[in-house]
């Protein structure tokens, strides 16, 4: 990718401040009522991160996790410290959006910059926007491109761009989508999933689109082999197709309810295949790899009612929770009471 510093005349230094790290007391309740299911421990994350950090990404070679925060700028939360990364001029108009790590940097969408990378010393534009707005959501791929969606606005149209390392960005022509909540690399495919309004849209390399799941999807997630999207409806992909998953909330507090509390606006899927669904008001429903009901955790366990985000980090195997005004929690998942 080709990139320029920010400002004609210098380039901007990445700050990065250590913050030390602590963390509440860890709660734990049953993810079944008898305990058989095993037990989820929930815990603050990083009392140096803002309250509005959203994890949007996990480096597990390092058992690092990206956090973005809108006015704070950047932050990675490692084992003992939170790393703070932002320009060392800030601009009033600075408002960060995704982040990602692509090709060994950190790669950030920032209003009014467009598409930014952290450097060790230095704060560049790779990508400058078209239009009053950022991308919204940024997707690295195993390639080392980056992908960038940024949506229409009255007086702009919306574009899908790649950013190749060492060379120019481009625009994927014929692909106009008019939202994009969520998406997935599928490598063995060549194309990316992108969670739409409109259901779950294969993009392959050339900007063909094909629609494999109706309805609207608020999010998708993938571990393995495991594929799953949530919205109108929850549904896993078999291979060939998405297909519903049924089950049944079963909790003691809450003996009417047997469905969703709530809509769903996120998805999170472990390393083992269990689902973690968020749903609005800060409720999290897991389920097993084939579908069984396991828990139904809510702000009484430790949830924050503000929860907004699900992130699994594949270097602890914990799944992220970050909320807009409580800050960043994690739970793990455990066969026994630790």
């Amino acid at each position: 990718m080709t990139s320029r510093p920010i400002l004609a005349s210098a380039a901007l230094l990445a700050a990065g401040v250590a913050v030390a790290v602590a963390t509440d007391a860890v709660r734990i309740v049953p993810a079944t009522p008898d305990g058989a299911g095993g037990f989820v421990e929930i815990v603050r994350a990083g009392q140096g991160l803002p309250a509005d950090a959203i994890p949007v990404d996990a480096d597990a070679s390092r058992r690092a996790v990206l956090f973005s925060s809108a006015q704070s700028g950047l932050f990675e939360l490692l084992p003992g410290s939170v790393l703070r990364l932002r320009a060392s001029v800030p601009l009033a108009s600075d408002v960060y959006l995704d982040a990602v790590y692509a090709g060994g940097s950190i790669h950030a969408a920032v209003q009014g910059r467009g598409v930014v990378r952290f450097g060790a010393k230095l704060m560049e534009v790779v990508d400058m926007p078209e239009g009053p707005v950022a991308p919204a959501r940024l997707l690295a791929l195993a390639s080392g491109e980056l992908l960038a969606w940024t949506p229409a606005t009255p007086v702009s149209r919306s574009r899908l761009r790649r950013m190749i390392r060492d060379g120019a960005p481009e625009t994927i022509e014929g692909v106009e989508l008019s939202t994009v909540g969520d998406w997935v690399e599928m490598p063995e495919r060549g194309s990316v999933w992108a969670a739409t309004r409109a259901g779950v849209v294969e993009i392959a390399r050339d900007g063909t689109r094909t629609s494999l799941y109706p309805g609207s999807v608020a999010a998708i997630a993938r571990s393995g082999q495991h594929v799953g999207v949530v919205g109108t409806g929850v549904a896993r992909w078999n291979g060939s197709s998405f297909e519903p998953v049924r089950f049944s909330v079963r909790d003691p507090r809450l003996p009417g309810q047997h469905h969703m509390p709530g809509a769903p606006v996120d998805l999170a899927i472990d390393k083992e295949g269990r689902w973690f669904i968020l749903a609005r008001g800060g409720t999290v429903v897991v389920l097993g790899p084939d579908g069984s009901f396991l828990a139904l955790l809510d702000e009484r366990d430790g949830v924050p009612a503000s929860a907004a985000r699900l992130l699994h980090d594949p270097g602890t195997g914990d799944i992220m929770i970050g909320s807009r005004l409580d800050g960043p929690y994690r739970m793990r998942f455990s066969r026994d009471r630790r």
